[in-house]
Parts: structure tokens; sequence; C-alpha cells
């Protein structure tokens, strides 16, 4: 679902850029433009992550916006779906016909889609209890494991081989008990920094090479 999410936001960035690059052939409005599809990415990201990171969002928001629209999308409770109002206000502003409008507000409602799945994901958590309880089963069957070996490794020499065995599977089932939790809340194990970078990029990359696809060969 994350590379299907990655998709889809950079799809609605390359339409919303190109649209942009076609109507605004100054650069200012494509600038805020491109400025609005990496702040929902990056306020998706604080969305989702810990609160510690609440100080240089709002830094990095404040540099990229200004501060009047910094302002109007940090006071927001939603801040993601903020972002997503900017940056229609931002398309509003470019002059386009109405067919490539209409594109780009496709490309919108699938970066809401986006939102709605990764807010999902991560406000339904598996219940603490379920994991403790997860954790606590698995803890007391490897303990007892060892009673239900013990046959079976009496040819080895004073059962020595139990150990190596019972040790190697507590390995593997904690190991994937642990992938459990992960897959949980996995938002604190993505490069989500490099995800809102790669946005940015792209969007950028689409707005420079725009004047130079629409040129005539020589």
């Amino acid at each position: 679902w994350l590379e299907e999410a990655e998709e889809e936001a950079a799809a609605a960035a390359a339409v919303n850029v190109e649209g942009g690059a076609r109507a605004d052939p100054d650069g200012g409005a494509l600038h805020e433009l491109i400025t609005c599809v990496w702040a929902f990415a990056r306020s998706l990201q604080a969305h989702v992550s810990s609160p510690a990171d609440d100080a240089r969002f709002e830094s990095e928001i404040r540099d990229a916006l200004g501060e009047e629209a910094a302002g109007v999308l940090l006071e927001a409770q939603h801040r993601p779906l903020r972002a997503l109002v900017l940056l229609s206000a931002a398309m509003d502003r470019l002059r386009i016909d109405e067919k490539k409008k209409v594109e780009m507000d496709k490309s919108v409602v699938l970066l809401g889609d986006a939102c709605e799945t990764c807010e999902r994901i991560f406000a339904s958590p598996v219940p603490l209890v379920y994991t403790r309880h997860t954790a606590r089963f698995l803890s007391v069957w490897l303990l007892l494991l060892p009673l239900g070996l013990w046959e079976p490794f009496g040819t080895s020499w004073n059962h020595l081989s139990l150990l190596p065995a019972a040790l190697i599977v507590a390995l593997f089932l904690f190991g994937i008990e642990e992938l459990a939790v992960q897959l949980e809340e996995p938002f604190s194990i993505l490069p989500l920094d490099m995800l809102c970078a790669d946005v940015r990029v792209a969007a950028r990359e689409v707005a420079d090479a725009m004047p130079r696809a629409r040129a005539r060969p020589v």
C-alpha cells in the first residue's frame, strides 16, 4: 500500500505541476504549487509521526510557505487536509482550461485517498492487551519447549543438542513477534524524510522539464 500511495502522490504532483507549467509562464504560481505539493507530503509525515517532530515541521513549513500561509496551515486541527485546501487554492489561481482543471482535481482526490489510508493505519493499531498476551503466551510456550524436545534429543550426549535447537526456535518465533509489532505502526521505521524530499524533487524536475519538452526541435 505504501508503494501505491507513493505512486499516487508522484502522479498527482506530475499532473499538478504540468498543468501549472503550461498556465504560468512567469513561474510564480508554479512555485507556489510545487511548495503546496511538498507541504501536503510534509504535513502527512508530521501527522503520522512522533510529536517530537513538530518543532522541525513548523520551522520547515514557515521557511517554505512564509508566515501567513504557514500560520493558516499550522493552526489547523487536521494539517494534511488543510494542506490539500492550500493546494486546491494554489491550483485555482492558475489560468488553466476546464479539462486540465478536472485532471488536477482528480490528483487532489488521489492525495486525499492516500492520506485517509495512512491515517486509518496510524489510528487503528492492534490493542496493547493483544500484543502483551501474545508475548506472554509465546514466552511460556518456549519455556516449556525443552520438555517436549527432551525425548527426541535423547540420542545426543546428555541431551546437549536440545539447547541450540530451542534457541534457534526461540530466535525465529520472537523475530516473527517483533515483526508483527512493527507492522502495527510502520511509520516509525519508514524513511519518511526521504519520501517527502523525493516528492519535492520530482515536482521540481517536472517543472524544469516542461519548457524543454514543449520546445520545437531544431
